[in-house]
């Protein structure tokens, strides 16, 4: 393999190391062609023996899984200049070898051709903190479901972004199995490398390892100046606030994007202490440590004033920008003044409870509303109301209101209001179900409090009640001849048996043909045509045309295969069943080989069974009309195979997944026996082949 040329012109920062963050490496190359391998260069100046984990594990939202591997490497120990490059490849014996700066342990010996990706983290695999990321082809739009992985998928965490700190250079559902930036020599900043990175043209992509394999990369020179420090000021004005108030928002304001991650302190110092107020960030010592993201213009904190419960009369201070790292200058103006005061003739308002759960069943409830102090004459509040997206007005009753934007008059004296809410028990399986109601604004002689919310939510009992014996009993992927949905129209359709002795109303269930998108379709509520009767049998017609009838779906089924699963929801999927449905010639269907049960086998054009119980499939019989008469069907011990032609012929018996097991050649008019007693039960196929014709015809094993 071709060993890079790492003729670096290294450039060092005069000022202090830059944290390590996203943004703070980019990938140059990626093979997933044996031997493994992939490049990245490091755009800030990193710290002696920085830590970087790169892994091919997916990542599901919250966390990665484990059914991956992991390759870490270790920055020399000395500080690593802007613009190294580092070329990790995998070795026959399953070791990573480096070509570069530093040292690696581990390996990434599986990276998929056919659909994988690198996740680049420091820190540990439980509590990651992502730098990078590249697919070699697109990133999930969804992330994969708790506990089921995927290994050549995955969706992006939150904190990277495509076109900035992730990189797509395919951009296409279809993967490539080699990439390369195919820029040798560059100088400019890092934004301006970034930009180049991140623009697919500057790459090279093939599935020949020939074309754009390691051995094609170019000896990467990169001269990686470091921009000018970005000046940074306090949105100017005073802030005066009140105790036991709403916090309120100030703006910390960059004259350029930050370069990678930077970081600075608000202090504050005058009579006011981080005893008297409450930061977000929180702060300590009265200092408030602010983190600014890789390439923000801007960031926020808030601050609110605690009521102390001691007249003290105003304090006031001063927060002041302090402890720039070395991205960042100050700039102007670079403090605010404050000034907390005490509430006067106001009364402040807020939610006694910031979360509320309930369940269906519980019925009746209340949650309050406080003023301190008291009300001293009539006040108004107006309130939001927020929904999850499966929650609808038939699953609760709020009084006094139930609008969107409501306001409630509070009398004089009061110091506390209740809200009443009623849940509904709906006995639909779901997730749990939040309403969340926010004091938008109050008449003048109200302030409001920190507590400006609350969320309630609905939690999910009904779990139970998901149906068990729901099973996808076949498919038919091509159409062409076969049932029709309407007149003179074919649609691919999905079979579903209900093996209970009670009717099943699939409404709230979901059906999909993307095992990371189990919410594809979801059944809609209040059809009869959604009932499946008891021991029964449905058709979902896969036409991706839901406007025709709650039956129809929204996507359709793939003629070279793909996997068909039902789901429940209660928080998160729930398998009824799955099924991986092979390519499927025209009229070919495939499915179960009795009702509901396990065995999985192939039915021919013109003995599917849409609709209907499979043990009516032809699969179970067989005729002399081929030339060749097969008895007894189902077999057990042996088969009987009679030759009714005048002419001989070869005969073959292979499985449903096109293994051979035996042959035999059949002269004219002759019988035979095949020895079935060492076969597993199941389908199998019998292939005769004569002068004039090939015949394939199935038959069944059952011992």
């Amino acid at each position: 393999m071709k060993k890079l040329l790492l003729n670096l012109i290294l450039v060092h920062f005069a000022a202090a190391l830059f944290a390590q963050g996203s943004g703070s490496i980019a990938f140059l190359g990626f093979q997933t062609n044996a031997p493994d391998g992939f490049a990245f260069v490091n755009l800030q100046v990193l710290a002696p023996n920085t830590v970087i984990n790169f892994t091919d594990n997916g990542w599901d939202g919250s966390a990665l899984f484990a059914n991956e591997n992991t390759l870490t490497w270790t920055s020399p120990a000395t500080n690593l200049p802007a613009g190294s490059v580092m070329y990790i490849y995998n070795s026959l014996a399953d070791e990573g070898i480096l070509d570069g700066p530093g040292t690696v342990s581990g390996a990434l010996p599986n990276i998929s051709a056919s659909g994988d990706q690198l996740l680049a983290y420091t820190g540990s695999s439980a509590a990651p903190t992502f730098v990078a990321a590249i697919s070699n082809t697109n990133f999930l739009a969804v992330c994969n479901a708790a506990g089921a992985p995927v290994n050549n998928s995955t969706c992006l965490p939150s904190t990277l972004e495509i076109g900035q700190t992730a990189q797509n250079p395919i951009n296409n559902d279809v993967p490539t199995t080699n990439m390369f930036f195919n820029i040798g020599s560059f100088t400019g900043t890092p934004d301006e490398l970034i930009a180049a990175l991140m623009n697919n043209s500057n790459w090279t992509s093939s599935n020949d390892i020939n074309v754009a394999g390691a051995g094609q990369w170019p000896g990467w020179n990169f001269n990686v100046n470091p921009p000018a420090p970005a000046s940074v000021s306090i949105v100017s004005g005073n802030l005066d606030i009140l105790e036991g108030a709403a916090a309120s928002t100030i703006t910390i304001n960059l004259s350029a994007p930050a370069f990678g991650t930077q970081t600075l302190s608000v202090n504050i110092s005058g009579n006011i202490t981080s005893a008297d107020v409450e930061t977000n960030p929180a702060g300590s010592s009265n200092a408030i440590p602010i983190s600014i993201p890789s390439g923000a213009t801007s960031v926020t904190f808030t601050l609110s004033a605690l009521a102390d419960g001691i007249t003290e009369g105003s304090e006031t201070g001063t927060l002041t920008l302090s402890n720039l790292s070395s991205g960042l200058v100050v700039g102007s103006p670079s403090n605010i003044s404050v000034e907390i005061n005490e509430p006067s003739d106001v009364s402040i308002v807020t939610f006694q409870d910031a979360v509320i759960q309930l369940n269906e069943t519980d019925g009746a409830s209340s949650f309050n509303l406080l003023f301190e102090p008291a009300t001293n004459s009539e006040q108004s509040v107006t309130f939001s109301l927020s929904y999850s997206a499966n929650l609808t007005n038939t699953d609760f009753v709020l009084y006094p209101e139930q609008t969107q934007t409501f306001t409630v008059t509070i009398p004089a004296g009061v110091s506390d209001f209740s809200f009443d809410f009623l849940s509904a028990e709906d006995n639909l399986v779901e997730a749990d179900e939040t309403l969340t109601i926010s004091i938008i604004s109050t008449s003048s002689a109200l302030i409001i409090g920190t507590q400006q919310s609350v969320e309630v939510t609905i939690l999910e009992n009904d779990q139970e009640l998901l149906p068990q014996q729901l099973f996808i009993n076949e498919v038919q992927a091509s159409n062409v001849n076969d049932v029709q949905v309407f007149s003179g129209i074919h649609s691919d359709w999905i079979e579903i048996y209900n093996a209970s002795n009670q009717a099943v109303d699939l409404a709230g269930l979901y059906l999909s043909d993307d095992e990371n998108d189990p919410y594809k379709f979801q059944f809609p509520v209040g059809f009869s045509e959604t009932i499946v009767p008891a021991n029964g049998f449905i058709l979902a017609w896969a036409d991706d045309s839901t406007e025709a009838g709650p039956m129809h779906l929204n996507f359709k089924i793939s003629s070279s295969g793909e996997k068909i699963g039902i789901y429940g929801m209660a928080n998160q999927a729930v398998i009824l069943d799955t099924i991986t449905v092979p390519a499927l010639l025209d009229d070919e269907s495939f499915g179960l080989l009795t009702d509901g049960g396990d065995a999985r086998v192939l039915f021919l054009a013109s003995t599917t069974t849409p609709g209907l119980s499979n043990l009516q499939s032809g699969i179970l019989e067989t005729s002399a009309s081929s030339g060749i008469l097969l008895f007894p069907v189902p077999a057990s011990e042996s088969l009987t195979c009679v030759n009714n032609q005048n002419s001989s012929c070869e005969i073959e018996i292979f499985s449903v997944s096109g293994v051979k097991i035996s042959g035999l050649n059949l002269q004219g008019n002759q019988t035979s026996t095949v020895n079935t007693s060492i076969l597993s039960s199941g389908v199998y196929f019998l292939v005769s082949r004569s002068e004039s014709s090939i015949v394939r015809t199935p038959f069944v094993v059952q011992h």
